[in-house]
C-alpha cells in the first residue's frame, strides 16, 4: 500500500492539472488567422487559428479521413507537414513509424493551426498500405460504408471500385468458386493473382465491395504474403532472401547488386517486362544463404558477382525463345 500511495497521489494531481491546461488553452489562448498551403499551392485557404488541420480540411472539402472519429487512433488522416504544426503530440506517437517521424507525416485531427502550415496530402491507398504494411491500426476500429443508391451495391466512401465487364466477370467466377466464408479471403487472393498476374487495385475495391470485407483487410493480407504482387508482374520474379541468415551472409548486398544491375528498387519491374525485383522475409533454405529465387528456381550462396551472370542467363532465354 505505501508503494503505491506516491502513484496514487501523483494521479490525483495531474488530473486537475490537465483540465485547468485544457480549459486554460480555450478560454485564455489567442491564434490569429492561419493559412494553410496544400500540396505546393494546389490549395491554399486561410482558417480560424486553433482549428484542428483535419476540420480545416474537410471545411475546404479535401478528400481526408478519419475512422477513428479523431481520436488519434486510426491513422487514416495522415498528412506531411512540411512547414508549421509545432512539435509531435505523445498522442500522434504510437501511430507514426520512425520514418514518418523523420520526413514530417503527422495525424491531421492532432494538429492545430498555430501558424502558417504547409502541407501535402498523401494518395489515400498508399496511407492504407503503409499503415497496414507497419501494422499501425486499431483492428476494433470498423470501416464505414455507404449503401449506393442503385442496386444497393455495399461501397466504400472515395474509393473508384470501376471495373470493365470481363473483369467483373473473372471476380465473380472466383468467388462464386470458393464462397464468401472467411476462409476463402485467401484462396480468392490467390486466384485474382494469378488470373491477373498482380492484384489491381479496382478489382480489389470491387471484390471488398463483394464480400462485404473492408479494403484495409484485403491491403494487409495481400502485403503480407509474400506470393501477392500489387503491380503488375515481370516474365521472371527474381526474389532475394532477407532473412536473418541471409542478411548475415550479406543478403542486403545482393539485392542492391539486383537493383544496380536492373535498374530497378525492389518491388518494381524493368521497362522491358523481363524482371520484376522482390524481397522476402524468408525462403526456407537458410543452409544455402544467402539465397536468390528466380520463379521456382532456387539460387544458393549467392555471391555479388553472380548477380550479373544470374540476370544474363534468363535474358538469353527470352532470345532462344
Amino acid at each position: 500500500m505505501d508503494l503505491l500511495s506516491p502513484i496514487i497521489a501523483l494521479n490525483a494531481i495531474a488530473g486537475p492539472i490537465a483540465v485547468i491546461l485544457v480549459i486554460a488553452n480555450r478560454l485564455f489562448a489567442e491564434y490569429e488567422d492561419v493559412t494553410v498551403d496544400v500540396n505546393d499551392g494546389e490549395e491554399k485557404f486561410v482558417v480560424e487559428g486553433g482549428t484542428t488541420l483535419l476540420e480545416a480540411l474537410k471545411e475546404h472539402e479535401l478528400d481526408i479521413r478519419a475512422a477513428c472519429g479523431g481520436q488519434g487512433s486510426c491513422g487514416y488522416c495522415k498528412v506531411k507537414v512540411k512547414q508549421g504544426g509545432g512539435p509531435v503530440l505523445p498522442t500522434e506517437e504510437p501511430i507514426l513509424t520512425r520514418e514518418e517521424l523523420v520526413n514530417g507525416t503527422r495525424l491531421s485531427c492532432q494538429v492545430r493551426a498555430r501558424e502558417d502550415m504547409e502541407i501535402e496530402i498523401p494518395d489515400y491507398l498508399n496511407t492504407v498500405r503503409e499503415i497496414v504494411e507497419n501494422e499501425l491500426y486499431d483492428p476494433s476500429l470498423r470501416w464505414k460504408f455507404n449503401i449506393a443508391a442503385k442496386g444497393g451495391v455495399l461501397k466504400e466512401e472515395g474509393v473508384e471500385s470501376e471495373v470493365g465487364e470481363d473483369e467483373e466477370a473473372k471476380l465473380r467466377d472466383i468467388i462464386e468458386e470458393y464462397g464468401k466464408g472467411p476462409g476463402s479471403l485467401l484462396p480468392i487472393l490467390q486466384e485474382i493473382n494469378t488470373t491477373f498476374n498482380y492484384l489491381p487495385e479496382p478489382v480489389l475495391n470491387r471484390a471488398s465491395e463483394i464480400l462485404e470485407v473492408p479494403i484495409s483487410h484485403l491491403y494487409k493480407l495481400a502485403n503480407f504474403y509474400n506470393s501477392f504482387n500489387l503491380e503488375p508482374r515481370g516474365e521472371h520474379t527474381i526474389t532475394a532472401c532477407l532473412g536473418t541468415a541471409c542478411h548475415v551472409k550479406g543478403g542486403e548486398s545482393i539485392i542492391q547488386n539486383f537493383e544496380d544491375r536492373l535498374g530497378i528498387e525492389r518491388g518494381k519491374t524493368t521497362e522491358d517486362g523481363l524482371f520484376t525485383l522482390k524481397g522476402a522475409r524468408c525462403l526456407g533454405t537458410c543452409g544455402l544463404a544467402p539465397v536468390v529465387m528466380v520463379d521456382d528456381e532456387v539460387h544458393g550462396e549467392v555471391t555479388p558477382g553472380e548477380v550479373t551472370d544470374i540476370i544474363e542467363s534468363y535474358k538469353r532465354e527470352r532470345v532462344n525463345e
